[in-house]
């Protein structure tokens, strides 16, 4: 059916996508392979072809062939952000770290006024454990790009988690100021673990608790208000949510602050 759909609307991006999930869930990679390849012979310009052929590839394990094929797409179309979030990927599951960062910054030497490819740049610095390097292009960001909600809450999440003078936690705090009454869970749950590192437990705890209903799934969230619970000084209910939090981030194959979880449930239950 996918098949027929893309025979007479080549450019049907969903029925790729369909068609990719249908193979998949066959367990017929090689054919999807097969099919893809052919695909885009005939449609060069579709990118959701391209980037389905290299995810497939890369499922398969086969880094040469998805390397190939992404850097292919982005020859025909450089600025594509899905593309190249998916090149990153297959660079970064090789260790080629260095590759990565070359290949953001090539991007953005190319579209110098697009801020989601500085964006994903920090965000492969976060990754590297080179904070330093994400927060100066975020800095650079929210001068440039002052109502841009994201890029605050990227730079505010980075300066609380990393930098801990009064300087860099102020500004934070000037930074999600907008999202007190923001209904964005995830932009509420960067306010409550800011204003929670400012001392400010009451607003922290309303925001999170607002922030963990509206996403009950997520273990980083569970965690800051598992910890903002703690110090408003309730510990039964923060351990309680620290628990939940240690079952979701298992569930999940973890998260970066789960040991810290863990030792604060430690001290809570007496142990350690």
């Amino acid at each position: 059916a996918f098949k027929e759909v893309l025979a007479k609307r080549p450019k049907a991006e969903q029925a790729i996508s369909g068609l990719y999930q249908a193979y998949s869930a066959a367990g017929q990679q090689k054919e999807l392979i097969g099919f893809l390849n052919g695909f885009v012979q005939k449609e060069p310009d579709s990118m959701a072809a391209y980037n389905a052929l290299g995810l497939a590839y890369a499922t398969e394990k086969k880094w040469a062939d998805a390397e190939k094929v992404l850097q292919q797409a982005l020859q025909r179309q450089p600025k594509a952000l899905a593309t190249l979030g998916l090149l990153a990927d297959v660079l970064r599951k090789q260790g080629k770290t260095s590759e990565t960062e070359a290949l953001f910054k090539d991007a953005i030497a190319k579209a110098p006024d697009e801020p989601q490819l500085q964006m994903e740049l920090a965000k492969h610095y976060e990754q590297s454990q080179k904070a330093n390097e994400a927060i100066l292009i975020y800095q650079a960001l929210v001068e440039k790009y002052p109502n841009n909600h994201e890029v605050a809450n990227n730079l505010a999440d980075l300066l609380v988690n990393h930098r801990e003078d009064q300087v860099s936690i102020q500004q934070a705090v000037q930074l999600v100021e907008r999202f007190k009454d923001n209904e964005n869970p995830y932009f509420l749950d960067t306010f409550g673990w800011v204003m929670l590192k400012a001392g400010q437990v009451e607003p922290a705890l309303t925001a999170l608790k607002k922030s963990a209903v509206a996403v009950p799934e997520l273990a980083p969230i569970r965690y800051h208000l598992g910890v903002a619970l703690y110090e408003s000084g309730d510990k039964t209910a923060a351990a309680d949510e620290l628990k939940k939090t240690l079952e979701l981030s298992e569930k999940q194959g973890g998260f970066k602050d789960a040991e810290k979880a863990r030792e604060l449930l430690q001290r809570i239950n007496g142990v350690g």
